[in-house]
């Protein structure tokens, strides 16, 4: 029987957040619990669960960590505050110039 130790939630699925989903469900201690996304359902072609980021509030009890895997210019200084409340975030800003006012 596989022991988890961290409950995942994917927030985006461009290239950061389809490398994370290979790359965690290559560690036998992670479970995703899903890949949260703006665009339709129905059109993410993700190997894990895929649910409507409206469906997000809902999973806050299981999931460990949210990786918040949007762009850094504009989505993750709105989302990353906002999610943070709710969840433990790990996010993959860049803009160097900035990131000590988005910590």
């Amino acid at each position: 029987m596989k022991e988890i130790d961290l409950r995942l939630g994917i927030l985006g699925y461009g290239n950061i957040g389809r490398s994370l989903e290979l790359a965690a469900s290559l560690a036998p201690d992670v479970d995703i619990v899903g890949v949260f996304t703006r665009r339709e359902v129905s059109c993410v072609n993700a190997r894990s669960s895929v649910f409507s980021v409206s469906e997000l509030d809902e999973y806050k009890d299981y999931i460990d960590v949210l990786a918040v895997c949007y762009g850094s210019s504009r989505d993750l200084p709105i989302w990353t505050p906002r999610l943070s409340e709710k969840f433990n975030t790990v996010d993959t800003y860049d803009n160097h110039v900035h990131i000590n006012e988005h910590k």
